[in-house]
């Protein structure tokens, strides 16, 4: 009796962990510290750029973690992130997009495809036109699949060990339980590829 108790409460205590890094990787995509970061050290009093980064605070921290969208919303928040970092960013920023969205209808939910594209332009070299940031999101009879890749950074031990990528993989866990992701790295080159059913 004391074992089934006593696996009964760590049980509850792995939920409760998953849930709360679930949050903090929704977070984490609402209210961006590198992004603004960027902002306030260099486009703080450029009028255009404070007025793109109120919009799109004021956007994200209109959803709430269990809230479903459509997928072109997702795309949407996913360019327009993109679009401040590269505004906001003291060096170049090269990335790669190619969206192939046969089944607009799909539904996700929201900051779903952000944190593996956090990871690459945080962790990873962008700066390099001939060593873009790579996007690739699918959508095609239920499936979805999101492909991120970038140039690795040398000074990191491994990319796929931070908590964008730990807090998400949790965040799955809960939101897409029967999802895969694959990480995989080598001497140049890391890759993120996620799968999703709905």
């Amino acid at each position: 009796m004391f074992w089934n108790k006593a696996s009964k409460t760590a049980q509850e205590a792995e939920s409760a962990r998953i849930e709360l890094a679930a949050a903090l990787s929704f977070k984490q995509c609402q209210q961006d510290s590198k992004l603004a970061k960027l902002y306030f050290e260099h486009k703080r009093n450029d009028q255009d750029a404070t007025e793109s980064f109120l919009n799109w605070q004021e956007r994200a921290l209109q959803y709430s973690i269990g809230d479903t969208i459509q997928i072109a919303d997702e795309q949407e928040n996913v360019l327009t992130y993109l679009k401040l970092w590269s505004i906001f960013s003291s060096e170049d920023v090269h990335v790669k997009i190619d969206f192939q969205i046969a089944d607009s209808d799909s539904k996700v939910h929201p900051f779903v495809f952000l944190p593996l594209i956090q990871n690459a332009l945080h962790n990873g070299y962008n700066s390099m036109s001939e060593h873009p940031v790579k996007i690739k999101i699918s959508a095609i009879g239920g499936s979805i699949k999101l492909e991120v890749s970038n140039r690795v950074n040398h000074y990191l031990s491994s990319q796929a060990e931070n908590d964008y990528i730990q807090h998400f993989q949790d965040r799955l866990k809960l939101q897409y339980p029967t999802h895969n992701l694959f990480l995989n790295s080598n001497s140049n080159l890391f890759k993120a590829v996620l799968l999703i059913n709905n």
